[in-house]
Formats: C-alpha cells, sequence, structure tokens
C-alpha cells in the first residue's frame, strides 16, 4: 500500500526511480536505499503463509509487479473510471489481499 502511495504522492520520483539513465548507480545513498525496499518486501513475502510463498523470491516479484503496475496505471489515468471515487490505496489492498490471500 506504501508503494502506491508513494506513487500518488510523488509522481515525478516515481517515474525517476525507473529511468536507469537518470539514476547514479554508483552512489551509496541509492544502493542502501534499494537494498532497504528489497528487504522490506522479503519481509513482506515472509509474512505470507508458506503455501503461498514456495519460491518467496518469484513470489516478491509477483508482488512488486502487482505494486507497480498499479502505480503505473493509476498515474497514466488509465484507472480514473474503473475506481471511480474509491481511494487507490483501499482498492490495491483489495487486489493484494485477492492474490495473496491463503486458501486455508
Amino acid at each position: 500500500m506504501r508503494y502506491v502511495g508513494f506513487a500518488v504522492g510523488h509522481p515525478a520520483h516515481f517515474q525517476v526511480m525507473f529511468r536507469p539513465d537518470l539514476l547514479r548507480t554508483d552512489d551509496p545513498d541509492l544502493a542502501a536505499a534499494q537494498a532497504r525496499s528489497y528487504e522490506q518486501l522479503r519481509a513482506e513475502v515472509a509474512a505470507l503463509p508458506q503455501d503461498r510463498t514456495a519460491d518467496a523470491e518469484l513470489t516478491g516479484i509477483a508482488a512488486w509487479s502487482a505494486a507497480h503496475g498499479f502505480a503505473t496505471l493509476l498515474l497514466t489515468r488509465n484507472l480514473d473510471r474503473p475506481l471511480g471515487d474509491r481511494a487507490p490505496e483501499d482498492v490495491f489492498r483489495t487486489l493484494a489481499a485477492a492474490l495473496f490471500k491463503s486458501d486455508a
């Protein structure tokens, strides 16, 4: 939810983050921020029921892809009509729960 919230609150920063040609890849602060973000994602995946994380790395990629795709669709205004007046973070929370909930 924070990923989507960040994209909504800081759309220019969000877009620049995924433009390698604009990043200083040798910047130690950037490397540290990337590592923290990755570890947060790994922690969230580790908290999922084990039956949903047979491959934690792929589950993390799926979660990131879902959040990034949703945020990108939101910023490009492709979700204006489907979301209506609903808060994007609330809608994404519902989608994430549907994708990653346990069948148990």
